[in-house]
């Protein structure tokens, strides 16, 4: 399938033989960078838990105890 389009642009044909193997390749895909976002909202929310950990430590150190990120309801 080489058409007058394919020279003045980057025609990239998929290797798939049918519907189905597009499919389940796409969703294999899909799962791969679903798994990355989810990893990587993991490990943001562990860092930031650890610098409220920090903090709170430095906070009792020198006698200023309840410092954190957290907000405070009235």
């Amino acid at each position: 399938m080489n058409n007058w389009f394919c020279k003045f642009s980057n025609c990239n044909f998929s290797d798939e033989s049918s519907v189905l193997d597009a499919a389940t390749k796409g969703a294999m895909t899909a799962i791969q960078l679903v798994l990355g976002i989810i990893a990587n909202i993991i490990a943001f929310i562990s860092f930031i838990a650890f610098l409220n950990g920090i903090l709170s430590w430095l906070g009792m150190l020198v006698g200023a105890d309840g410092i954190t990120f957290e907000v405070r309801q009235k």
